[in-house]
Parts: structure tokens; sequence; C-alpha cells
């Protein structure tokens, strides 16, 4: 995200990117994933990734950002876990 950011602000083209975990959609719930290892024990919901958006369109100051929206999934020590085992090509849930 820092590459655009850097390379779009001479355009005054501000780049920035939303990272949700699950989020509830029809595939997801004919996929039935299991959710017993997200934090709130749910996926998250349309409704709650809103905000982050609006506020990236609505800030003029904000460029290169990331912003996570995973109800603390990242914070947590099991998911980081779980994280690094499913880049070595894995399936752990």
């Amino acid at each position: 995200m820092h590459y655009y950011a850097t390379t779009l602000r001479p355009y005054r083209i501000t780049a920035n990117a939303i990272a949700p975990t699950l989020v509830e959609s029809d595939l997801m719930n004919r996929m039935a994933p299991k959710t017993t290892g997200l934090p709130l024990g749910r996926p998250g919901r349309a409704d709650e990734i809103w905000p982050a958006l609006r506020m990236i369109i609505e800030t003029e100051y904000l460029a290169g950002q990331t912003i996570h929206i995973d109800a603390g999934r990242l914070s947590d020590e099991k998911t980081i876990q779980w994280d690094n085992r499913r880049s070595m090509g894995q399936h752990c849930i």
C-alpha cells in the first residue's frame, strides 16, 4: 500500500486499503465455514465494514494505510500461529 500511496502522491491521489476478516455473504453461508476460531465467534457483517470505508473516503489526509477490521484477530497469538502455518501451505482451521 505504501508503494501506491508514494507513486500516486504527486497526482494528489491517496491509496488505502481495508483488510476485513471473514465477512458474511451468500457465498460464505453456502460454504458454512467454521467460525470457532474467530475472536467474536462469528464472521463480520457488511455494516461493520462500512464505517472504515467511509472514513477512508472522507479523510483526505489518510494515505498508505491498511485498516484491519478483524475483531482483534491479528492481536490473538493463536491466530498468528494459524496464519504462519497457513502461509506454509497447511490448512489449519
